[in-house]
């Protein structure tokens, strides 16, 4: 993961390698991706969906992350979500009928121009340059999805359960 490092200013650099170990502590290893480009996926043995990933883009650090399962999130992570939408010009909204939600249609939602836009689930969120203050609320986004995900697969039947077993 040095390549990624290499590109972060050196006082930001705690802030991703705190979001590293908190994934390596919900049981994830990082991997570089066969890509030309940058990419480090975050993958976990029991969760077949990748719900993080370190990337270099124009030659600076980029997170982009899965937070979906939770509806709950700053105006931070809503504009994140607007900014995607208008990247791709819209092409990439509404449900593709791809058939991987199971139990309910998983995605995120986002007011837009008085309209509202639907992006689907499985696309990471690329949340641009990050700081101390989204620390927090980033952990909290992953862990939701993550256990999200664990309840998905049926590895744990509720996310109160898998609280106990990290405890």
């Amino acid at each position: 993961m040095r390549e990624f490092y290499d590109v972060v200013i050196e006082k930001d650099k705690y802030i991703y390698k705190d979001i590293e170990e908190f994934m390596i502590a919900l049981g994830y290893k990082f991997k570089r991706a066969k890509t030309i480009d940058v990419n480090y996926l975050f993958k976990h043995k029991d969760i077949k969906n990748i719900i993080l990933k370190y990337s270099i883009v124009d030659k600076k650090p980029m997170i982009k992350l899965k937070f979906c399962a939770s509806n709950n999130y700053s105006e931070f992570f809503h504009e994140a979500i607007r900014k995607t939408i208008d990247e791709y010009e819209f092409k990439y909204t509404g449900c593709y009928d791809c058939g991987t939600c199971k139990s309910k249609l998983l995605g995120y939602t986002c007011t837009y121009d008085h309209e509202t836009y639907f992006r689907c689930g499985k696309e990471l969120i690329e949340l641009g340059m990050i700081d101390a203050s989204n620390l927090d609320e980033i952990k909290m986004l992953l862990l939701a999805q993550h256990n999200y995900y664990l309840k998905e697969e049926g590895k744990i039947h509720s996310i109160e359960s898998n609280y106990k077993k990290k405890s």
